[in-house]
């Protein structure tokens, strides 16, 4: 792979994209294009002769437009794109039994497709809950949210993975545009239910438009927004308009996104009646049983913005769209019959615009439902297209995961990036014998049923087909990113043998139990992967939004990294630096540093070289003594420490700047002061280094036997043991100070501390026999003045806290002879820190900048000492005997919990953005749904929909149900048999029946008894009119405050469109009435009596009961003469 020549591209940024990532451009594709330029609407193929004709110069208005985010939620648990490619090499199908979430399936669904019932058991739906949402992560009220879509909820969600994905960074407040394509309302079908429903929240709940403007509306994004409805070609028609307003300017980039949930069976109910629905659930498509399609549930988007955008920002480009279009049907054999005229001229003017060959295009993925009329009139027309002598695949998601309907298209899309990635056509599924009505030899089409490497010399391209129920079609073209010089390589074992330096991976979330999730997740990903730690750790930093919710680790990958530190994220602090002054120092310190950071390495050499052009300049070099470890290393002795260690800290200080790390405000303690000066300006970095160097220089001409020691103890306390010749050279804080003088007295006090105070710590410190900030230093003061004479010194940019005078210092310059006090005055460190903690009107973090952490200790002291309102924290850089890097990775990571804006570009400059890391964690612990009695009845009604009694009214109650039918005699054809003359006549038994029925609902009962049976009007029917049946149902009254506990009245009532009419009254209850006289027949089959009859029915019709085949039941009747009896 040659690398990319810029000149073809401008300025292109870093080249971050993933592990199975975009790591490269080459000088030449397999479609024929060139490297990627600028001008991405040059790279085309050369056009086939008969197309492109027409319009030669339509390509330069489209620009090539690249995906560069998938997000998805289908059915089986698929919640990525890699998971979708798994499934679909799988050959895996997730249908399924309708969820009993969704509705009870017993109650609607007929095996006879009964008028208003479900003809199909099974379907493909999500396995996810959907009464949940993350509410830490959006701003819906607690009265709002539970009224909202769950497809709005769902794709809230879908959303930010889908951006987190594409790795994009800052994008709220974009100009980015929301184009969704839906389907369904079962959202407004479940509120439909309840007529007395009321809410504000109804119209942003319910609304399917609000669908694409809640995206907008959450995410703060300013492009067009709109909700697309062409059915199923919703969410493909979404991404032609996205790619339209992308190419006029509206908007920079878009989310195109799908949304299809199945709350409800009214829909599918509507779909059995007209019969585009399989009775087995699935689809199979192109196959000789299609017999329908399955419906699916499915939420996804994807992130496009022009190819030639994406490769500037880095981002991971998946696919690459060449062209849409959209056209529809028009006058067709009906409003639902496909048009495969429309369907050739939309593709072939789609390739004509795009001025490409459809001939070269190897592989179309169709809109395939598996309907006995569909899969042949498109394939028809995919035939006349692209059929030639090289064989053309057709493919189709949908025997996968089922008909998504408006979210369909999308899914296809996310399929057909991913077979570009990979350079494989997945296997069909669902396929055996081909439907003869499709012309697969005529047309040389082929039905992949295993998976197939890419057709050798073919170009790098899929059709995708989309088509609405009622005529509205769309056509994308996709090629591979692979098509346009940039690689999609997949990272290899081979890449990870070399074990990696400690990575500082970050994380955030909304809320802390997320943050915990996605920690988990991710060291997970990282032990069962094969990935690049670097691109792991630019992903983290880079290519995320950092959340309030923020924690981090530091690893090389061999073991799992446990999060070090947590936070959550508020108004970011000041940050005041603090300088370690000198006896922190240790041999190998910052090297790990140097190495890791060129720019570190460079600062130290340079800073070296600064000392080396001194008029007396060391005989060490500053690098090369860094470097040395154990007894080899001089770094305790003064005159090397003191340069060493300022070396290290302005090095540090020039560091954490790249990192975009200023401080707000700096103290030093001792010579700390002097790298201090540095950071506030007040010296360049070579003054700087001289200044320090002269400092340690001057110390070996000091002849006095000094020393020095800690204690903990404050000013006062320690003064009641000082003796001449000992001072307090540093209060450190209000329980730690230092004292220094001759060596004999200092040990005198030792021993008396000791002796008196057995729990005080007292320590005396290794300075090599040097008694700083006392009157030893008086005697090497003019000497260190002198040396300084050319450091110019000024006053401090930025409020500098001195301890030489243990207050801010405004205007004095730092020139030789604040130097000269520095090292002869006490440290007032103690009334430093705590003039800078007062000076502060906000949080304050104080980041140790030296060797070690040795100011640690005393600032927490001071901390606690001061009452303040705002909060105090602290942070070190390095530590002594620790690795360098990991410590200051540390730093990075503590600062980035207490919000500190950071470029964490540095840290890893050549990541690339990895696109398969799990996705966020969102907590979902909380329902929320908010539905009517009335509709969740519905739902989950217990019983079927009975022919005659109907259903339970939805607005009933169980105290006096009541149920309604509208009788249609096409439905129940046997009524027609059952006539009085020529009328067809309502049959009394019918009546009892529908009594029986109901009780049996209610009480679950199985024989019954019936009393004071009433008919007072027969229902006449006929076969133009619909009749409206109402049964009630209630407890029979006793008294006035008296109900029966075993008798109900009913009433039977119909309407006939004008008026109501009362047909049958009576009493019922559950069970056998003991009271009542030869209730029950006899359990032996009666003797015939002696008259026979052999059929009734023509002497019945002489009497005008016309029984028709339904009601010519008896097989045998005998009569006794002369009594009535039969």
């Amino acid at each position: 792979m040659s690398s990319l020549d810029t000149s073809h591209l401008g300025e292109i940024g870093r080249s971050s994209h993933f592990t199975k990532s975009v790591s490269s451009f080459n000088e030449s594709s397999p479609n024929g294009h060139t490297q990627v330029h600028n001008d991405t609407a040059n790279l085309i193929a050369s056009p086939n002769s008969g197309f492109g004709q027409k319009d030669k110069s339509s390509t330069k208005n489209f620009d090539p437009v690249a995906i560069v985010g998938m997000a998805l939620r289908l059915p089986g648990g698929i919640r990525s794109p890699e998971a979708l490619w798994q499934a679909l090499l799988d050959k895996k199908s997730t249908r399924g039994v309708v969820p009993s979430d969704r509705y009870n399936i017993d109650a609607f669904y007929s095996p006879t497709r009964r008028v208003g019932s479900v003809g199909m058991q099974h379907g493909h739906f999500l396995s996810e809950s959907l009464e949940y949402i993350d509410t830490t992560f959006f701003t819906m009220s607690q009265a709002e949210i539970g009224k909202v879509d769950p497809q709005q909820r769902m794709l809230l969600e879908v959303v930010w993975e889908c951006m987190e994905s594409s790795g994009q960074k800052g994008w709220r407040g974009t100009n980015t545009g929301v184009f969704v394509g839906c389907w369904g309302e079962d959202w407004i079908d479940l509120a439909a239910k309840d007529t007395q429903r009321a809410g504000v929240y109804d119209i942003t709940g319910f609304g399917d438009f609000t669908i694409s403007n809640r995206i907008s509306y959450e995410y703060d994004l300013h492009g067009p927004s709109m909700t697309v409805k062409t059915a199923c070609s919703s969410s493909t028609t979404a991404l032609h308009e996205a790619c339209q307003a992308i190419q006029t300017g509206n908007c920079a980039s878009a989310v195109v996104a799908g949304t299809n949930l199945i709350l409800t069976p009214t829909m599918t109910t509507t779909q059995t009646e007209s019969g585009v629905l399989s009775p087995t659930g699935e689809c199979r498509t192109f196959d000789a049983s299609a017999n329908g399609y399955a419906r699916g549930e499915a939420i996804n988007a994807i992130y496009i913005k022009k190819l030639s955008a994406a490769v500037k920002d880095g981002d991971p480009i998946r696919a690459v769209i060449r062209a849409t279009g959209a056209n529809c049907d028009g006058k067709s054999a009906g409003i639902t019959s496909p048009n495969p005229k429309a369907h050739e001229r939309l593709m072939k003017g789609v390739y004509a615009r795009a001025q490409l060959d459809p001939y070269e295009t190897p592989f179309v993925e169709c809109h395939g439902t598996g309907t006995a009329a569909g899969d042949p009139l498109e394939l028809e027309a995919v035939g006349k297209i692209f059929g030639n002598e090289r064989e053309t695949y057709v493919g189709s998601i949908k025997p996968n995961f089922g008909h998504s309907e408006g979210a369909s298209g999308i899914t296809s899309i996310i399929k057909a990036t991913m077979a570009l990635e990979n350079q494989i056509i997945p296997p069909q599924i669902n396929f055996s014998t081909p439907n003869p009505k499709i012309p697969f030899t005529d047309a040389n089409l082929k039905v992949p049923i295993d998976a197939t490497p890419w057709p050798r010399g073919r170009q790098e391209r899929i059709s995708v087909n989309s088509f609405g129920v009622t005529g509205a079609n769309a056509h994308i073209i996709l090629e591979s990113a692979r098509s346009y010089g940039i690689s999609t390589e997949v990272q290899s074992r081979a890449t990870h043998f070399t074990p990696p330096s400690p990575r500082l991976l970050l994380y955030s979330a909304s809320n802390y139990e997320s943050l915990r999730e996605r920690e988990r997740k991710i060291e997970e990903y990282v032990r069962s992967n094969v990935c690049n730690l670097n691109d792991l750790a630019f992903t983290l930093a880079n290519r995320r939004e950092h959340l309030e919710s923020r924690g981090y680790c530091i690893t090389d990958g061999s073991v799992p990294g446990e999060i070090m530190g947590s936070g959550k994220a508020k108004k970011p602090p000041q940050i005041n630096f603090v300088f370690t002054g000198q006896g922190a120092q240790w041999p190998g310190m910052a090297i790990p540093l140097a190495k890791e950071f060129p720019s570190f390495e460079a600062d130290i050499r340079e800073y070296g070289e600064i000392l080396a052009q001194l008029p007396n300049p060391p005989t060490w070099s500053v690098y090369d003594e860094l470097a040395k470890l154990g007894h080899e290393s001089l770094i305790s002795k003064a005159e090397y420490a003191q340069p060493l260690c300022t070396v290290v800290q302005i090095a540090l200080v020039n560091l954490l700047k790249r990192f975009g790390i200023s401080a707000s405000a700096v103290v030093g303690h001792s010579s700390g002061e002097i790298a201090a000066a540095y950071a506030a300006n007040a010296i360049t970095a070579k003054e700087a280094i001289i200044t320090a160097y002269y400092r340690g220089l001057v110390t070996t001409r000091c002849i006095k036997q000094g020393a020095m020691a800690a204690v903990g103890l404050s000013r006062a306390e320690v003064s009641l043991y000082l003796e001449r010749g000992v001072v307090v050279a540093c209060e450190n804080s209000p329980t730690s100070v230092t004292i220094s003088g001759d060596s004999g007295r200092i040990d005198s006090i030792i021993e008396q501390l000791r002796d008196e105070n057995p729990d005080i710590f007292v320590r005396r410190l290794k300075t090599g026999d040097m008694a700083y900030h006392s009157h030893h230093m008086i005697d090497i003061g003019p000497d260190y003045e002198s040396l300084l004479q050319k450091i110019v010194g000024r006053s401090p940019s930025l409020p500098f806290f001195s301890t030489v005078t243990g207050e801010k210092n405004s205007a004095e310059e730092l020139g030789p002879l604040y130097w000269r006090q520095n090292l002869e005055s006490p440290v007032n460190f103690y009334s430093a820190v705590e003039a800078m903690v007062k000076d502060g009107d906000t949080d304050q973090v104080f980041v140790e900048i030296g060797p070690h952490s040795a100011l640690a200790g005393p600032l927490r002291q001071i901390f606690k000492a001061i009452t303040i309102k705002t909060k105090l924290s602290y942070v070190s850089t390095l530590v002594r005997g620790e690795n360098c890097l990991i410590s200051f990775l540390k730093t990075l990571g503590e600062l980035h919990v207490r919000s500190v804006e950071i470029n964490f570009e540095l840290m890893t400059p050549n990541g690339r953005t990895l696109i398969d890391l799990p996705s966020y964690p969102w907590r979902h612990d909380k329902s929320y749904w908010d539905e009517s009695r009335v509709s969740r009845d519905w739902r989950f009604r217990k019983f079927p929909h009975h022919e005659i009694l109907g259903s339970r009214i939805l607005d009933g109650n169980d105290l006096k149900p009541t149920w309604r039918n509208v009788l249609r005699l096409k439905d129940v054809p046997w009524i027609s048999h059952h006539k009085v003359r020529e009328d067809i006549v309502f049959p009394a038994a019918a009546f009892i029946s529908m009594a029986v029925e109901a009780v049996r609902q209610l009480t679950g009962a199985k024989d019954f008894s019936i009393k004071h049976l009433d008919i007072h009007t027969a229902l006449v029917l006929n076969d133009n009119q619909n009749f409206e049946l109402m049964t009630s149902l209630g407890p029979k009254r006793l008294t006035a405050t008296l109900d029966s506990e075993l008798w109900y009245d009913f009433c039977i009532s119909s309407y006939n469109g004008l008026t109501w009419t009362k047909h049958c009254v009576g009493d019922i209850r559950p069970g056998r009435d003991y009271q009542a006289q030869n209730a029950q027949p006899p359990n032996q089959r009666a003797e015939p009596l002696p008259r026979l009859i052999h059929s009734p029915y023509s002497m019945l019709k002489k009497l005008g009961l016309n029984y028709g085949e339904s009601f010519q039941g008896l097989g045998s009747v005998s009569a006794f003469p002369g009594r009535n009896t039969a």
